[in-house]
């Protein structure tokens, strides 16, 4: 999948927001278990891994062949996209000048900063079982 960012709008939030979307989506599309799944911080590391790589070139990727990978990263993005979101809606500036910058912070540094606790205690809805 190719993500034309050119047709995204000028708001920077918007453009995370949609981004963030467009790959929930995909994931789901792919066929991603939304239900509980297993897990452990090895899902985790190779889920930073994968976004770093798409981070620098999102239009040139291959999704983790994981299932467990996928779940991860979807709950990532459904984080990040709603976060966005709300922040669009508010007004607030980038935390950074970078979109590269504000979406690793997003979907990799607040994910340990509390994303991934609220996520493995079920808050979206989804049980998430530890190995």
């Amino acid at each position: 999948m190719v993500i034309d960012a050119s047709a995204m709008t000028e708001n920077p939030w918007a453009k995370i927001e949609e981004l963030t979307r467009c790959m929930a989506l995909l994931l789901i599309q792919r066929g991603t278990p939304q239900e509980a799944c297993a897990y452990n911080e090895s899902f985790d590391r190779s889920a930073d891994d994968w976004l770093r790589a798409w981070i620098v070139g999102p239009a040139s990727f291959e999704l983790p062949t994981d299932p467990l990978v996928c779940r991860i990263l979807l709950a990532r993005f459904r984080y990040a996209s709603a976060d966005a979101t709300m922040l669009r809606i508010a007004g607030h500036p980038l935390p950074s000048p970078s979109e590269a910058a504000t979406l690793e912070t997003y979907l990799i540094d607040l994910w340990y900063r509390g994303f991934r606790s609220r996520w493995l205690s079920g808050e979206s809805g989804v049980s998430v079982q530890s190995n």
